[in-house]
C-alpha cells in the first residue's frame, strides 16, 4: 500500500514482504533490551511488528490499546494519493491546517483527536517499567507535533 501511495489510515493491513523484514530487523534489534510490556495497536501491521519484538521476550505477553491506532483517514481510507478526488481533499485539510482551523479528515478525525487518545493510550501504559508501544507514523507524528507546538 505505502509504495502504491494508497492510505490506509485505519484500514486493517497486513504487513508486506517488505514490512515483515523491518519489523524482524526491528525484532532483533530489541533482543538485547530488557522489555517489561509491549502494547501495540490493535491493527495487524502493528501487531506483526509486536509480535517481532515479543520473539526476543517469551516472557511478556502482547497487549493491544486502540488508542495507538492510526489516524481514522475517513473517506480517504484505500484512495490512492494520485485520485484527484483525494489529492482535492488533502489540499483542502492541509489549507485549513495553515489557517489554524479545526481539519478533520471528511467523515474521520483530526490531530486532537488522535492525540487525545494516543495521550490516554499513553496514561493506561505508564505502570512502570520498560514499556514498548508499537504504533503508526501519522499517530507518533500528531503526538510529537502536539509536544512541540
Amino acid at each position: 500500500w505505502n509504495k502504491q501511495q494508497r492510505l490506509q489510515g485505519q484500514l486493517d493491513v497486513p504487513l508486506n514482504d517488505e514490512g515483515r523484514r523491518q519489523a524482524e530487523e526491528i525484532g532483533q534489534w530489541f533482543r538485547s533490551v530488557a522489555v517489561d510490556r509491549v502494547i501495540s495497536s490493535p491493527l495487524s501491521r502493528a501487531t506483526q511488528t509486536a509480535s517481532a519484538i515479543l520473539a526476543g521476550h517469551p516472557h511478556v505477553t502482547l497487549e493491544t490499546d486502540p488508542g495507538f491506532q492510526e489516524f481514522n483517514l475517513g473517506k480517504l481510507q484505500g484512495m490512492y494519493l494520485q485520485d484527484p478526488e483525494c489529492r482535492k481533499m488533502c489540499v483542502e485539510r492541509e489549507g485549513r491546517l495553515a489557517n489554524g482551523e479545526d481539519a478533520h479528515y471528511p467523515e474521520g478525525e483530526n490531530d486532537a483527536d488522535v492525540v487525545a487518545r494516543a495521550t490516554a493510550g499513553l496514561q493506561r501504559a505508564a505502570k512502570g517499567g520498560t514499556i514498548v508501544v508499537v504504533a503508526h507514523g501519522g499517530t507518533i507524528r500528531a503526538v510529537v507535533k502536539s509536544v512541540y507546538s
